[in-house]
């Protein structure tokens, strides 16, 4: 899988749980989108199972834009 096309499965998975259809990769998580730790486990639960991958919650704590999400989880499907 590209790095567009995991961007575009996060993208995906970000849009379906805010309900904004303008989320993008330079949005910052807790302030652009407002989403509290929670909500943020629960996106990086869905991009577990679409990208079938596992995310470390030591990884995903020091995400803050969507682009670092992107990054680390396309660095675990090209490790796959």
């Amino acid at each position: 899988m590209n790095k567009e096309k995991v961007e575009e499965e996060v993208l995906r998975v970000f849009e379906k749980f805010t309900g904004q259809q303008e989320v993008n990769v330079n949005c910052y998580i807790f302030t652009d989108i407002e989403l509290d730790s929670l909500d943020l486990i629960e996106i990086v639960m869905e991009i577990e199972d679409v990208l079938d991958i596992s995310i470390d919650n030591d990884m995903f704590d020091k995400c803050r834009i969507v682009q670092d999400i992107v990054d680390m989880s396309f660095d675990l499907v090209k490790d796959k």
